[in-house]
């Protein structure tokens, strides 16, 4: 009987979605990216540790042996969680940025309280997710470490800020969430003080069909995270 050895795939970037998404919003614009993997687990609500195990089954699946992490929302989330309670395809990694992502809401969403917000925040209706809310994600937030927040790089955006008038991504979520904020994820809760702040863009929001164009969909900053993810 004669076994073939699948060649394991080195210097890989996975890309994960968030909380709910239907698909990845990355996926339809693989030229930003170099050997990208697009992990979908679609419509679900999980916590962060469930969200964890399933990437790592898809690295696994696909054969990754060394690989760095760009994450929506959510998905920045469960990057810093492999990386403080997993030994991965993520500690082969040499040079460049481990994990970085885009609108998360490290310190949660103040629309995660119930599931009717939650699913008006996010565009979608997956039910409540303690570990978005804030006092879910302060929790969550208090076991990860100052090693496994550094290996983060964060990137935010927002409406266009000092508008006289005032400005939204969601004129009905502005209602809900702290000011200001990209129509799900509120600047003030998107920081993460162990982390690097890749600075704030105006004028995106988080999602398709909010005032401003899908953060996700800035091809210059996709492949600026391309250029600098570790390989």
């Amino acid at each position: 009987m004669v076994f073939f050895n699948k060649t394991r795939v080195e210097g890989a970037v996975i890309l994960i979605h968030g909380y709910c998404s239907t698909e990845n919003p990355w996926a339809g614009y693989p030229a930003d990216w170099t050997n990208p993997f697009f992990f979908l687990n679609s419509g679900a609500s999980i916590t962060n540790d469930e969200f964890s195990q399933k990437v790592l089954s898809f690295a696994e699946t696909n054969n990754l042996e060394s690989y760095s992490f760009v994450g929506h929302s959510q998905g920045g989330m469960v990057g810093a969680h492999i990386s403080n309670y997993y030994f991965s395809g993520l500690d082969k990694t040499s040079g460049g940025k481990k994990i970085q992502s885009l609108g998360t809401p490290y310190q949660g969403c103040t629309a995660a309280g119930s599931a009717a917000n939650l699913g008006s925040a996010f565009g979608v209706g997956c039910g409540d997710n303690f570990d978005l809310s804030p006092d879910g994600a302060g929790l969550w937030l208090s076991g990860i470490t100052s090693d496994a927040q550094s290996d983060v790089s964060y990137y935010t955006t927002t409406y266009s800020l000092g508008n006289f008038f005032g400005d939204y991504c969601s004129m009905a979520m502005n209602l809900i969430l702290e000011w200001p904020n990209d129509g799900t994820s509120e600047l003030d809760y998107t920081t993460l003080n162990g982390g690097t702040n890749m600075g704030n863009t105006q004028k995106q929001c988080h999602i398709t069909g909010l005032a401003y164009t899908a953060q996700y969909l800035d091809h210059t900053r996709n492949k600026k995270m391309n250029a600098n993810a570790a390989r």
